[in-house]
Order: C-alpha cells, then sequence, then structure tokens
C-alpha cells in the first residue's frame, strides 16, 4: 500500500507500537515474563496504555526478516 521508501517508517510505527502494547515493559514482571490472563498482574487490553511514538526508521535487514515470516517457501 505505501512506496518502500517509506516502508522502515510505516514499520516502527505500526508494528512497533503493537509490539510494545502486547509485550512492552509495563506488562511484564521482575523476571520478564508476561501474566496471561487470570493470572496475577496480568493488564487487559482497555487498561494498557497507549503504545508512546517510535520515532526510529528499521533497517532494510530487519524489515525483510520480518516479512519472510509471512511468506511461504517455495
Amino acid at each position: 500500500m505505501y512506496p518502500p521508501d517509506l516502508h522502515p517508517l510505516v514499520f516502527a510505527e505500526l508494528v512497533g507500537q503493537l509490539c510494545w502494547f502486547f509485550h512492552g515493559p509495563h506488562l511484564r514482571r521482575p523476571d520478564g515474563t508476561l501474566p496471561r490472563r487470570g493470572e496475577p498482574g496480568y493488564v487487559p487490553p482497555p487498561r494498557r496504555p497507549y503504545p508512546p511514538q517510535k520515532q526510529l526508521v528499521y533497517d532494510r535487514r530487519t524489515l525483510n526478516r520480518f516479512a519472510a515470516l509471512f511468506t511461504s517457501p517455495g
């Protein structure tokens, strides 16, 4: 949908924020694990903070590795 030159920015904005929302340090226990629904410390999505803006540009290698997760071999 976006030109390739913008992919690093869009990746940071969309994927970076989603990863932070679901797996960020604000959800983790001191040992680094994430509590699951029903466990002490679990924060349901409506009570999570909105992710901060990501002000970085991912390198092309990172983008290619991420995209490869969704590409079928062959």
